[in-house]
């Protein structure tokens, strides 16, 4: 069993001296490239979702402002009826309700 780990041991050792990298440097190589493409995938994922935002906000103020136009178009067709002013003849006189249920001041 020791025998194994010895081998392993040197094999290993045997590897590393072979790259010319010690093993700490291999490993703060791989944290360092790790981190890295960690950092790249995330900033890329914030430029997408905020560039998404950005498009969805203009499309629905696009979509708003159609809209707006759209409605002033329509109330401009309808037909409107002027209401002639109601003359007032006397300041205590009654004001009166036409719906049945209303009581009369």
């Amino acid at each position: 069993s020791s025998g194994i780990n010895a081998e392993y041991g040197e094999a290993a050792s045997d590897q590393a001296h072979d790259t010319g990298i010690p093993m700490s440097s291999m490993a703060i190589l791989f944290v360092t490239v790790a981190f890295v493409t960690l950092m790249t995938v995330s900033i890329g994922w914030l430029v997408f979702y905020y560039a998404q935002r950005c498009r969805q906000r203009n499309m629905r103020e696009r979509l708003q402002s159609r809209l707006f136009v759209a409605a002033k178009r329509a109330v401009s067709k309808l037909p409107t009826k002027t209401v002639p002013d109601i003359p007032k003849n006397n300041k205590k006189s009654k004001k009166t309700s036409h719906h049945p249920d209303a009581e009369s001041v």
